[in-house]
């Protein structure tokens, strides 16, 4: 039995394994990595929910989120979800600072990496910003499925993360140390609670429990009534692109420079809730020529849906500057963003 699951579930990983360096053939380590991440990936991220009103979306029934009715939801989003793939994804996380991805490669000594071998069901998204235009370089992929997730160090160079079966020997080798995680993203009901195996040993035999639950939850999507989906947005690929949103340039200025500047956080009637970076004292105020209350960061852009994480600080502009207010942006619940000409001396 188990050699049949063995058989099976090896043609999962064929596309995500179809690239990858024979062993004896391949630079080591590091150089393969480096030469294998391309920016264009999806990253899979930690499942949030859909938010219809933040794409750039058509034709999507509301039956797929506002239905009190799972089997018409759970219709609704099988209909809307055409593509389905199977994928592998690495993440160097030995590095110090950012992390570097990857779909291929080879492990070097010493090295941290997380593998996730994905199923999906899917569509590809355009995520609006905060001003409701279409996001440059950025697509969300909306769906249902399943993920195994190794987290390791390695003993050893040139193991081959790309194969999960691989990493697994290496595991039971000592040549690895790790942990294995099996998730399941939008798919629930008591059918898919009974066929979620407990693993977290790194090695073969739970690795083939989760592949084999794979199988099982595939299966059960479509024959198991009781079985319920709603679509979660499971990977994100951003990539860089020429033109930048709300950026302007001065032509042959040397004297101010431009960016964002975090204002403050206001009531729905345009009164500050605490210190405000500007000198405002209501939301209507953040026109024209406004001077700093404080020393205040500059940053390349605005936190924007669906991290809000901060842009990188590109400059400070000192308490009682001028600064010329150039457009503003809410990111929600109030807090306000200016995009600002400010003096750089």
């Amino acid at each position: 039995m188990k050699q049949n699951i063995l058989t099976l579930v090896t043609a999962i990983f064929a596309v995500g394994c179809t690239n990858n360096n024979q062993p004896g053939n391949s630079p080591i380590g590091d150089d393969v990595l480096k030469n294998t991440y391309y920016t264009n990936s999806f990253q899979p991220v930690q499942p949030f929910a859909f938010d219809k009103s933040k794409y750039a979306i058509s034709n999507f029934s509301d039956d797929c989120s506002n239905t009190t009715d799972s089997k018409l939801r759970k219709t609704c989003w099988l209909n809307n979800l055409p593509n389905s793939e199977d994928y592998v994804f690495i993440a160097d996380t030995s590095s110090f600072g950012e992390l570097k991805y990857g779909t291929t490669g080879v492990s070097a000594k010493g090295g941290k990496y997380e593998i996730v071998s994905q199923w999906v069901r899917f569509m590809n998204v355009k995520p609006l910003d905060a001003e409701g235009a279409v996001k440059a370089g950025e697509d969300h992929k909306v769906g249902i499925g399943a993920r195994i997730v190794a987290t390791i160090s390695t003993n050893e160079a040139d193991i081959n993360l790309g194969d999960l079966f691989a990493v697994a020997a290496a595991a039971e080798r000592k040549q690895v140390t790790g942990s294995l995680l099996f998730t399941i993203q939008g798919i629930h009901g008591k059918g898919v609670d009974t066929y979620t195996p407990k693993v977290s040993k790194l090695d073969t035999e739970n690795l083939l429990k989760a592949l084999e639950s794979i199988q099982n939850i595939k299966i059960l999507l479509h024959n198991d009534e009781s079985i319920e989906v709603t679509g979660q947005v499971v990977a994100i690929r951003s990539y860089p692109q020429q033109d930048i949103k709300n950026r302007s340039s001065l032509e042959n200025s040397t004297s101010s420079g431009q960016g964002w500047i975090y204002v403050g956080h206001f009531d729905d009637k345009g009164k500050p809730l605490g210190v405000t970076n500007l000198v405002v004292s209501d939301a209507n105020q953040i026109i024209g020529t406004l001077k700093t209350r404080t020393n205040v960061n500059v940053r390349s852009d605005y936190p924007d849906f669906p991290f809000y994480k901060l842009a990188p600080a590109i400059n400070t502009v000192a308490q009682g500057k001028d600064v010329r207010i150039i457009n503003t942006i809410s990111t929600g619940n109030g807090k306000l963003w200016a995009f600002v000409d400010f003096p750089l001396n």
